[in-house]
C-alpha cells in the first residue's frame, strides 16, 4: 500500500510540474516558473523511496549529506516567493514593495546549512517552514475567494495540503505505522491546487482578465 501511494505521490507532482511549467511557457510569468520549480523540487523529494528500495544512495550519504532536507527546503523557498509574487501582483501600484523583496524565502535555504546535520532539529525546522508556507497560503488564498469566488478550488487544495501536515506531526502510533494516510492526504491537495489554478487561469483568460498582463508587471 506504501509503495503505491509513493507512486502516485510522485506521479501527481509530476503532474503539477508539466501544468505549470506549460502554464509558464503560455503565460511567460515568473510566478509560473516558481511554482513549477517549486513542485520538481518536492518531485525529487518524493522519489526517495525508490533511492531507499534500490540503494541508489548509501544510507551514510542521505544521513550526512541530507540531500531529501535540501530539496524540501529549496522547494519551499521557492513556492513562498511564488507566494510573494501572488501578494505583490494584487497591490495597488502605489503599495507594491521592491519586487526583489519576493525573492527574501530564498534566505531559508541559507539558513538550513546550520541545521541539516541535526536530523531531529531539521526535521521541526522543515515542518515549521512548510506549515508556515501552507497556513499563508491558506489566508492569502482564501482573501481572494473572498473577493472573487473562482478562488474556491485552488483554496481547497492548500487547506488540504495543510490538513496533511497536522496529520504528519499529529502524534499517534495509528498515523506513524500508516504513512500513506498523509500522504495521500497530500496527492489530494496538490492534485486539487493544481487543477484549480489551472482553470482559475482559464477562467480569467475567458473573461478578459489577461494573466500574462500580470506576468509582464512581474517580469518589470
Amino acid at each position: 500500500m506504501t509503495t503505491f501511494v509513493d507512486a502516485a505521490l510522485s506521479l501527481i507532482l509530476l503532474y503539477a510540474v508539466i501544468q505549470f511549467f506549460v502554464l509558464y511557457r503560455k503565460q511567460g510569468s515568473q510566478l509560473l516558473l516558481w511554482y513549477s520549480l517549486g513542485s520538481l523540487l518536492y518531485l525529487f523529494t518524493s522519489l526517495n523511496w525508490i533511492v531507499t528500495d534500490f540503494g541508489l544512495i548509501s544510507t551514510g550519504i542521505i544521513e550526512n549529506a541530507n540531500p531529501f532536507g535540501w530539496t524540501r527546503v529549496i522547494g519551499i523557498s521557492f513556492l513562498l516567493v511564488a507566494l510573494g509574487i501572488e501578494n505583490w501582483l494584487d497591490r495597488p501600484q502605489m503599495l507594491r514593495f521592491p519586487y526583489i523583496f519576493t525573492l527574501m524565502p530564498l534566505l531559508l535555504i541559507i539558513s538550513f546549512f546550520f541545521v541539516f546535520e541535526t536530523a531531529y532539529l531539521n526535521e521541526i525546522i522543515l515542518g515549521i517552514y512548510e506549515g508556515g508556507a501552507l497556513l499563508v497560503a491558506v489566508l492569502l488564498f482564501g482573501f481572494f475567494m473572498s473577493r472573487d469566488g473562482k478562488y474556491l478550488i485552488p483554496v481547497a487544495g492548500v487547506s488540504t495540503l495543510l490538513l496533511a501536515v497536522v496529520v504528519y506531526w499529529f502524534p499517534g502510533d495509528v498515523v506513524t505505522a500508516n504513512s500513506w494516510i498523509w500522504k495521500l492526504i497530500i496527492i489530494i491537495g496538490a492534485g486539487t491546487f493544481t487543477y484549480g489554478y489551472q482553470r482559475l487561469i482559464m477562467l480569467n483568460q475567458s473573461s478578459g482578465n489577461d494573466y500574462s498582463e500580470h506576468a509582464v508587471e512581474a517580469n518589470s
